[in-house]
């Protein structure tokens, strides 16, 4: 039977941020296995009492990252195959955090039916958030900044793994769709390594205008002001949420679908109106009054209980994916007259099921 494999975390920096558990696991193991030897710890285990041996060469005979984490994977659980006591996969940071490999290999052990335990200790996020003196419950977002997320301007993001000027470079571009080029952000090198931390606060456009970067650098941006921020969709949704409520507008509370009604004709022919007269500024702020209409039958529907925007949204979004196979699916449409045609033979099915659907219905009440 194959040995417990246990994933210990080697912390984020020096081995004074190993956890007692994680020591204590790593030094009653039979075999430790270190994902790689560059970790700042990785070179003091000898001196705790725990002989590692290092996967680096996973890195070196490998094609790709994604085949990096399949073998770094398929070589523990061979270990644990072979021992004869536990076997301890060291990690850096905390086992579950931006660390591909042991995704990879939980799901294996699961699949084989192998037994795994984390041991954690602190991550660099704890430590990067220490130093930032920024408490996360002010809202904030942990990404890997070599699979950057969508820029957010209203939540502070983390983002780890900041290797090289080439990523910087690309994040940077990424951030500018969200955030001014001098928004001040601030790069965090070596947390957790005595002596080498250092924090750099700049401004977001000189982001790659170094060349210090590695894998302990990261780099944390803030959110922007509230009053510079860009209007959200949600900012919307709350605000005529809002006037519908005991402390908004009289008139908004008193409207209902039907008296909405000439409301929505009106935004509807002043939007044809500035199509037809080829006025951009125009219909920029006649959709906005369109959409207001939108929203507003939205939140009735959800105070009844009947549907809310989310479900609009999503109704529209399964729509579009459903009626364009040749986009979203594997079906050949060459034309804008074949798009029309699937498109209307479509609709049409959909329409067929939902009176089937209401026949059903209606075949249970009488029931």
């Amino acid at each position: 039977m194959p040995a417990k494999i246990l994933v210990v975390g080697l912390g984020p920096g020096r081995a004074e941020y190993l956890s007692l558990g994680a020591l204590e696991a790593l030094r009653k193991a039979s075999v430790v296995l270190a994902r790689t030897r560059l970790h700042p710890a990785v070179a003091q285990l000898p001196s705790l009492g725990v002989n590692a041996q290092s996967l680096d060469w996973v890195y070196e005979s490998a094609g790709d990252l994604k085949e990096v984490y399949s073998r770094l994977a398929a070589e523990v659980i061979n270990a644990a195959r072979q021992a004869e006591g536990t076997v301890a996969y060291a990690v850096p940071g905390h086992p579950l955090v931006g660390e591909a490999s042991v995704a990879a290999l939980l799901a294996r052990a699961q699949a084989e039916g192998i037994q795994v335990e984390l041991i954690p200790s602190l991550s660099s996020v704890e430590v990067c958030l220490l130093r930032l003196d920024f408490d996360p419950l002010e809202g904030m977002r942990l990404g890997d900044a070599q699979s950057p997320l969508r820029a957010e301007a209203s939540t502070a993001t983390l983002f780890l793994q900041l290797e090289s000027r080439f990523i910087a470079s690309e994040l940077k571009i990424s951030l500018l769709e969200a955030f001014p080029p001098e928004h001040e952000v601030a790069l965090l090198y070596s947390v957790g390594i005595p002596g080498e931390e250092r924090i750099e606060r700049l401004p977001l456009a000189e982001l790659d205008h170094r060349e210090d970067f590695n894998h302990l650098t990261s780099l944390f941006v803030p959110a922007l002001a509230q009053e510079r921020r860009p209007v959200t969709f949600q900012d919307l949704v709350e605000i005529m949420a809002h006037l519908r409520s005991g402390e908004g507008c009289p008139w908004d509370r008193e409207q209902d679908h039907r008296s909405l009604r000439p409301c929505l004709e009106e935004e509807t022919r002043e939007v044809l109106e500035a199509i037809e007269k080829e006025d951009p500024k125009a219909l920029c702020e006649e959709l906005g009054d369109l959409l207001l209409q939108i929203l507003f039958h939205a939140q009735l529907a959800s105070e009844a209980g009947e549907f809310n925007i989310g479900d609009v949204l999503r109704g529209l979004r399964d729509k579009l994916i459903e009626r364009h196979p040749h986009v979203f699916g594997g079906e050949k449409i060459e034309t804008a007259a074949e798009v029309l045609e699937v498109w209307e033979a479509l609709k049409r099915k959909s329409r067929l099921l939902q009176k089937a659907d209401s026949a059903a219905e209606a075949r249970k009440t009488k029931i």
